[in-house]
């Protein structure tokens, strides 16, 4: 959280900012490349994105693809859940 804390900053700072990536930028860095309205990459710059995840728990991480599918699942149950109860009911 580091890393849009500084990107908040860099928004709020009233005089002109220019950032430049003369070699990496990764991760969080790209949103705190991105907080400034002038940028600038060199030819041979790279920017690493990766996938976002969620720490429920000490030592279980969610991934946004697995979330998705436990996510999906839930409602696909609940809905069945519920289909099943209006046919009791009649």
């Amino acid at each position: 959280m580091h890393g849009m804390n500084l990107y908040n900053v860099l928004r709020a700072m009233p005089f002109k900012l220019i950032t430049h990536n003369v070699g990496n930028v990764d991760s969080i860095g790209n949103a705190v490349f991105l907080a400034r309205a002038e940028r600038y990459a060199c030819p041979h710059s790279t920017f690493m994105f990766h996938g976002v995840g969620i720490a429920e728990q000490a030592g279980i991480r969610l991934e946004k693809e697995k979330y998705e599918g436990i996510a999906g699942q839930h409602i696909s149950g609940s809905k069945a859940d519920d289909h099943q109860g209006s046919h009791q009911s009649a």
